[in-house]
């Protein structure tokens, strides 16, 4: 090997030394490059997860509150009939066993945030049940301090009257035959039909 061929030698090693060099600069930015790109897309997907975790416990919050508050207006249903029942045949109800209250804290609180989880009708029968409960705690209100008699009378068929709405609302809800209208509820609910025409007399009373 001659002088000229060694110095191409030389250069040649020099030449891989450096673009070696350069590679081992760039290889702590690429890697903390990947390592930031990595990071974000596991905290991402942390945060879908979360999310979805969330949005699935407050469904079930909701859910069940539906589910409280159906059983609250069936109570509420059965107890202004028997007061009707008392009062039509000269009876003098002096208590009513009325739920104390029919809040619904968890449905206002969550439905909001998950609102477009439910679909159009369903939305629509939770919106009727929040705006219904304050109506239905009215008329229950309204019941217990009635005077026995005609005014109690009227009362309570107003609030078994609402109370079979706010029944029927959570039915479809949940996709089941409505309970709507007053006679179904009470047939529902074990009155016998002579009771139930009881109901249907009370127009008499306006």
């Amino acid at each position: 090997m001659d002088v000229l061929e060694f110095a191409q030698c030389l250069s040649y090693v020099e030449l891989i030394k450096q673009k070696k060099s350069t590679f081992e600069m760039l290889l702590p930015y690429g890697g903390a490059l990947i390592g930031v790109v990595v990071g974000f897309v596991i905290n991402v997907i942390r945060d879908k997860i979360k999310d979805k975790t969330s949005n699935a416990k407050k469904i079930i919050c909701v859910d069940e509150e539906v589910h409280r508050l159906r059983n609250l207006f069936e109570v509420c249903a059965s107890e202004s009939m028997n007061v009707i029942l008392s009062i039509y045949k000269g009876g003098k109800p002096s208590s009513t066993r009325l739920p104390p209250g029919y809040k619904a804290p968890l449905l206002k609180e969550f439905f909001p945030q998950v609102a477009l989880k439910y679909s159009v009708n369903e939305r629509y029968y939770l919106k009727e049940l929040l705006s219904h409960t304050k109506k239905v705690e009215h008329l229950s209100e309204k019941l217990i301090a009635s005077e026995a008699g005609v005014p109690m009378f009227m009362a309570a068929l107003e609030t078994l009257e609402a109370s079979a709405y706010c029944v029927g609302v959570c039915d479809l809800f949940y996709k089941e035959p409505s309970r709507g209208e007053v006679p179904d509820l009470l047939k529902n609910l074990g009155f016998d039909d002579e009771q139930i025409d009881i109901y249907n007399k009370s127009n008499s009373y306006e």
